[in-house]
């Protein structure tokens, strides 16, 4: 049976023919999936044309279902579908009371807003088609748009007024102007345009139209009658509008809806343009056809992207994913590294990752040119790129974001009951707590890895920062009468800021630097803990760095070469000293080890920096605890912070000018 099922596959994959039916059977479940969600669109699809049904007359019926669910939510509003459906009747009966018919073309300029829907919607319900204006165009892009769509009038925030006006005299005369302000100018009324008589105030046509359902004798749209127009961009010149009938409409958001399965009651995100499809169709389709619930943001912000969807419960294959305190960066982590643990990753992509060979092929980006990948594109070359430390800064500031949301370490959760840390002494070189730098020249191998031949080995000198060797002296107290365990955790940050002031310690916990993290064994009574800077969680040696990649281990096993090089153990200080603060906490280890059956890892030397091959990260605590969570109340200095099991120490580091050099290298003949 074995001979007969290889040679079947050797048959497969070696004869042409054959691995179409090999490509079939693999692909066959994807496809299978989005044959029954392309039926599903076309039976919703046909099921609302054969009824001649328009994007008003489906989003009533949702209305009707469920009047006082939450339709649209943003940062300062939060409309029910009875409150859309008002304002766009609203809409629709002012329009149609100033002669506004099916066919007619009336502009829309808003910002992110529940207006903005609720007012193409009411427009829509007449028959009038909505150009939905992108809201950076200014001066002949701005009159374009709005000429080339024929717009018979514009609909324009009292936040564009300035743009508007600009082009006013230019529109052609029968372009009616209304002026829509929002909560924060309700009062600006006498505003350019409409002192002028060039405009007219939306909102108090809007106060005294009917707001229960479009007068009788209103046109109507059919099925297949436009919708909106969305443009282009403009970048590669003016904008151009595209054709969004009603029953596109229904196509583009039916489609994603069915073919990701999403559910009724979830509630989705959007920070995008409402102007664009993304934004307009793919995500507000989902309240409009499927009652459910969207929410917006003016506009968009990296930094307040997670915590916009934990504050409104965004959900993903309707099920809400919370990012707690234990698991919640586990899961954000999973989700911008897109691993194989992400919750969803055709909604949440491969950010991270994705970002570098966006700005790898930034100079050819559409690959015209057949260049290669810039330094951004090799994990082993992208350090060298400036923007990679904003680009890593951008990255680190979302789990910063979400590690701001967690509740800080109160007292309890950071003593460790009978051990008190009594004082902590650094020496190198004959010094307490001084330490030095330099320069140090270094040779390394550059064949390894390539074939210099006949010419042998080539060796490259290069200069690099190094420092004294050093080791901590740390005097424990253990004042129970059980022998315990503890994970000493051992940081570094700067003492004062840039203004030569003490580091407030909300800002001086982000400069906290881990420099080690080892297990000690505490009997009753004082005890010494010695260790060697050497010995560090975090780094590996000058020859693992540089590491031989001829041998077949290093080859089997490239985390051995991760980790921090030795010799950048510690900063490069200043020729005068540079004050830094040494920070030690002894934590309870039977709270923090992570039970797992040792594994032979090959190397483990950096595992509080790169962690354990296929293995749990070697500790329960988050990387950077305790400082990876805001200080609590009162904790506005690292003094106020520390508890029994804590100490801090002032700390010198001496930038020497001088380079040790290596004797020269015989010349080659």
């Amino acid at each position: 049976v074995a001979t007969l099922y290889a040679t079947l596959i050797t048959t497969l994959l070696v004869r042409p023919g054959w691995r179409w039916f090999y490509i079939a059977a693999v692909t066959t479940p994807r496809d299978t999936v989005a044959l029954f969600a392309y039926i599903r669109v076309l039976l919703f699809i046909k099921r609302h044309e054969r009824k001649n049904l328009n994007i008003g007359d489906i989003f009533e019926a949702n209305v009707a279902r469920q009047p006082d669910k939450l339709a649209i939510v943003s940062e300062s509003q939060q409309w029910t579908f009875r409150q859309v459906n008002e304002h766009s009747n609203r809409v629709a009966n002012v329009f149609h009371s100033h002669g506004y018919k099916k066919g007619d073309v009336v502009g829309l300029l808003l910002e992110n807003r529940a207006e903005f829907v609720a007012t193409w919607i009411g427009l829509s319900k007449i028959g009038v088609i909505t150009p939905l204006i992108n809201t950076n165009l200014r001066g002949a892009s701005l009159q374009h748009s709005i000429t080339v769509g024929q717009c018979t009038a514009l609909i324009y925030g009292a936040s564009f007024r300035s743009a508007v006006m600009d082009i006013a005299k230019d529109l052609p005369a029968h372009v009616g102007l209304y002026q829509f302000n929002d909560e924060s100018n309700q009062e600006v009324v006498a505003s350019e345009g409409l002192s002028q008589g060039l405009a007219q105030q939306l909102n108090g046509l809007l106060e005294t139209a009917a707001k229960d359902k479009v007068a009788a004798g209103a046109s109507r749209a059919d099925h297949h009658d436009k919708l909106v127009y969305i443009y282009t961009s403009g970048t590669t010149g003016l904008p151009k509008a595209a054709v969004i009938t009603h029953s596109r409409y229904f196509f583009i958001a039916a489609g994603i809806h069915y073919t990701l399965g999403f559910k009724d009651q979830d509630v989705f995100y959007t920070p995008l343009p409402l102007y664009h499809t993304a934004g307009g169709v793919m995500s507000m389709g989902q309240a409009l056809l499927f009652g459910s619930t969207v929410v917006i943001r003016k506009k968009f912000s990296a930094s307040g992207y997670f915590s916009d969807c934990a504050r409104f419960q965004c959900t993903t294959n309707n099920e809400k994913i919370f990012l707690d305190d234990s698991k919640g960066i586990d899961i954000l982590g999973n989700i911008i590294e897109a691993s194989d643990l992400t919750p969803n990753s055709t909604l949440y992509g491969d950010l991270h990752n994705m970002g570098h060979i966006l700005i790898a092929y930034s100079h050819d980006p559409t690959n015209k040119h057949l260049e290669y990948a810039g330094v951004m594109g090799d994990a082993s070359t992208a350090m060298r790129d400036p923007i990679f430390y904003k680009w890593h800064a951008f990255i680190d500031n979302m789990f910063q974001e979400h590690k701001r949301l967690l509740s800080p370490y109160e007292k309890q959760e950071l003593c460790f009951p009978d051990v008190c840390v009594e004082s902590i002494q650094v020496e190198s070189q004959g010094q307490v707590n001084k330490l030095t730098t330099f320069w140090q020249e270094s040779d390394v191998d550059m064949s390894r890895g390539i074939d210099f031949v006949p010419r042998g080995h080539v060796l490259a000198r290069f200069t690099h920062l190094q420092h004294h060797a050093f080791s901590y002296t740390i005097k424990v107290e253990n004042s129970s009468e059980a022998t315990r365990y503890g994970y000493v955790r051992i940081f570094l940050a700067p003492k004062l800021d840039d203004r030569n002031a003490p580091m407030l310690l909300e800002q001086q916990r982000l400069m906290m630097v881990e420099l080690d993290k080892f297990v000690v064994t505490m009997p009753p009574g004082s005890h010494t803990i010695t260790r060697n800077s050497t010995e560090s969680s975090i780094t590996i040696p000058f020859e693992r760095t540089f590491r031989n990649l001829d041998k077949l281990d290093e080859l089997q096993n490239f985390l051995c070469g991760c980790g921090w090089p030795q010799h950048m153990l510690i900063p490069k200080g200043r020729p005068e000293g540079l004050r830094f603060e040494l920070f030690v906490m002894v934590s309870n280890y039977e709270e923090d080890k992570v039970e797992q059956t040792a594994a032979d890892c090959g190397c483990s030397i950096a595992a509080s920096y790169c962690g354990l091959r296929d293995s749990l990260y070697p500790d329960r605590r988050s990387m950077g605890f305790p400082f990876d969570r805001k200080p609590r109340r009162g904790s506005k200095m690292l003094e106020n912070f520390l508890t029994p099991n804590m100490r801090a120490v002032d700390l010198i580091i001496t930038h020497e000018g001088r380079t040790e050099k290596l004797r020269d290298l015989p010349a080659r003949s």
